[in-house]
């Protein structure tokens, strides 16, 4: 049932996660893996501390009512992590512009 619910959607899918990257190249200490997206999901390396990125993730939950990721998974090197972005329904709402904004709070 998913299958059939979401392939159809899977072109759409990917051209926004190829915007999302597109905006996030001006995101300073964003890294976007593969770059430029070849399905709905990407990997993002993001230069920041587990504690401020911990911290930033709840205060946008608060203040803002956008839930991002509650942890990241440690990148190569010191005060590097990683997260999976997956573009989907809930993605869609947001323009690309919008996603590089909060990410850019993570930091």
């Amino acid at each position: 049932a998913g299958l059939k619910k979401r392939l159809p959607l899977m072109p759409r899918y990917v051209e926004h996660a190829s915007r999302i990257a597109e905006k996030l190249r001006a995101v300073p200490n964003v890294e976007v893996a593969p770059d430029s997206p070849h399905t709905n999901m990407m990997h993002l390396y993001l230069r920041v501390s587990e504690k401020a990125f911990k911290t930033a993730s709840a205060r946008i939950a608060r203040e803002r009512g956008i839930v991002t990721w509650p942890g990241s998974a440690p990148g190569q090197g010191t005060g590097r992590r990683v997260v999976e972005l997956t573009v989907g329904d809930a993605t869609l709402t947001f323009k690309p512009k919008e996603v590089a904004e909060v990410i850019a709070e993570l930091l």
